[in-house]
Formats: structure tokens, C-alpha cells, sequence
């Protein structure tokens, strides 16, 4: 179900003359397709990331303001409540990614408590060199390694689950 912010940037978008498809390239999507069956989708739904929110509104010229004058109670809740959850607090986890759909947590010794600590063991650790592994710093940030020991960075922003 669409609501008015949804309603709001498709109009824009017919404002402008564009497919969802040119909307979601000048939002920086890659594949035009996929792009453009998200921009569909969202404006049906009304339902979409934060960053994908910002993506669309900077490509349609739309401020942070309207954006969050425009969206609904519903998503101010669910926004609030989600920064409560992120909010709480977590332990440090480590994990290594072995094959595909399994991820193993391991225990990380006592004496690293650092974040570099934390990071050049996981990087280094024998048994799992050659796989992807993950330390969760918190419910919102990991960094990730790659086999070849290069590292990248993950953080979870309100809604990433429903750009997928």
C-alpha cells in the first residue's frame, strides 16, 4: 500500500518524464532492472530503506526534510523502535563463513579485547585463513575479511532488509 511519500516521489518521477528504470540509474543502481522493479516496488508499497530513501530523494531533488515530513507514523515508529533495538548492547562476536549457508562463530580469546587486537587474529588465525570472516562490533557494524585478507566494512541502516 502506497503512502504519501511513496504517492509523493512517483509523482515527481512522472513530473520528470522517467521510467523507474532511469530513476533507479540516476539513484546509482547499476542494473536498471532490478533498480527499476525496486522504485516500482516501493512506490506500490511505500516500503524501503533509509539509504535507498536518500538515493531516490537526491536523484529527484527531494530534501531530508520532506522526506521526513512526508513519511508516515507508522514508519516513525518502526523507525524508533528499531534504533532502540540497535541501541541495546552487544558483545563482540567473531565468525567465519566456511561454505555457503554456514557461518561458525568462534570464541575469541581473552586476552584480545582491542579492536586491532580482534581483527589481526581473526586475520591471522590458521584454521581459517582461506574463508570469509566476520567480527560483529555491534548490532549495527561489522567488518568483514576476505580470504585474501583484505577487509570491508558493513552497517546496517533502518530498512536494509526490505531492499533486497
Amino acid at each position: 500500500m502506497s503512502d504519501r511519500l511513496s504517492d509523493h516521489f512517483r509523482e515527481l518521477r512522472l513530473r520528470a518524464g522517467l521510467s523507474c528504470g532511469e530513476l533507479a540509474t540516476r539513484a546509482g543502481w547499476t542494473d536498471p532492472s532490478r533498480g527499476g522493479e525496486f522504485v516500482a516496488r516501493f512506490e506500490r508499497s511505500g516500503r524501503a530503506s533509509d539509504r535507498a530513501l536518500l538515493r531516490l530523494a537526491a536523484a529527484l531533488g527531494v530534501s531530508l526534510e520532506s522526506v521526513r515530513e512526508l513519511e508516515g507514523d507508522e514508519r516513525r515508529r518502526a523507525r524508533a523502535a528499531w534504533e532502540q533495538e540497535m541501541s541495546a548492547p552487544a558483545d563482540v562476536e567473531c565468525w567465519a563463513h566456511p561454505m555457503p549457508t554456514q557461518w561458525v562463530r568462534l570464541e575469541i580469546p581473552a586476552s584480545y579485547r582491542a579492536p586491532e587486537e580482534i581483527l589481526a587474529w581473526l586475520r591471522d588465525h590458521p584454521q581459517w585463513r582461506s574463508v570469509l570472516r566476520c567480527v560483529a562490533w555491534d548490532r549495527r557494524r561489522a567488518t568483514h575479511i576476505r580470504p585474501d585478507g583484505s577487509t570491508y566494512e558493513v552497517e546496517r541502516g533502518f530498512g536494509d532488509e526490505l531492499d533486497a
